[in-house]
């Protein structure tokens, strides 16, 4: 099953060329700028608590491990970075 993480970007599919998922990579990316990931992370758990949630369930794992039970393409997010 897809992650509900992205459910709601994925809602705005093909309303404006870009997928809001690629919107949410580049968002993140433009954040990141050089800031300490943890940190980054931290907040956005912070001001969301899909995304706490889903940190919570996933601590420990690796990014493989969770794109895997998540129904996320890995390599095609590495692909966009």
């Amino acid at each position: 099953m897809p992650s509900s993480v992205f459910a709601a970007a994925n809602a705005n599919r093909g309303t404006g060329g870009t997928s809001g998922v690629a919107n949410i990579v580049a968002g993140v990316k433009a954040a990141m700028g050089g800031r300490d990931p943890s940190a980054f992370a931290a907040a956005l758990a912070a001001a969301n608590p899909a995304f706490a949630q889903f940190l919570a369930a996933n601590k420990g794992k690796t990014p493989d491990q969770i794109a895997a039970e998540n129904g996320i393409d890995w390599d095609g997010i590495r692909g966009m970075l």
